[in-house]
Order: structure tokens, then C-alpha cells, then sequence
């Protein structure tokens, strides 16, 4: 999300509300923030960072899914 924002701060610095929230709102894929982002003109590389690290999120969590829960009684 810091390199979300970053980018939103470097990229899009008019937006008129908080970059956490936007960095946020965007990394829940909210169709109206991501309009309003690509409306800007400069929003090309936000949207890629985006979609990049909920790529890496995705392939996390799957892989925390892949792993074997402990049995109940079971020493680790």
C-alpha cells in the first residue's frame, strides 16, 4: 500500500481525498475511485501498481490456503 501511495502522491497529487483512502478504495477494486484515477489522465501507473499487489496478495493468500492446519492435540 506505501508504494501505492507513494505513487498516487508523485503521480495524481489533486485528488481531494486522503491518498491512504484512495490507495485503499483502489486495492478493494471500487469501480468509481478507479474511474475517477483513469479520468485523470496520469493514473496509467497507479492502476499497474494496483493490480500487481493484489496479484501478490492473491498468490499469498492462496498459498497460506495450501498450507496444512494443525490438528487439534497435534505438536508442531
Amino acid at each position: 500500500m506505501e508504494q501505492i501511495e507513494k505513487i498516487i502522491d508523485q503521480d495524481i497529487p489533486h485528488l481531494d481525498a486522503p491518498t491512504s483512502w484512495i490507495a485503499l478504495k483502489l486495492m478493494e477494486d471500487d469501480p468509481e475511485i478507479i474511474k475517477k484515477i483513469e479520468e485523470t489522465g496520469k493514473g496509467q501507473r497507479v492502476i499497474r501498481e494496483v493490480k500487481k499487489s493484489r496479484d501478490i496478495s492473491t498468490m499469498f493468500l492462496m498459498m497460506m490456503l495450501m498450507l496444512p492446519l494443525p490438528m487439534p492435540g497435534m505438536v508442531s
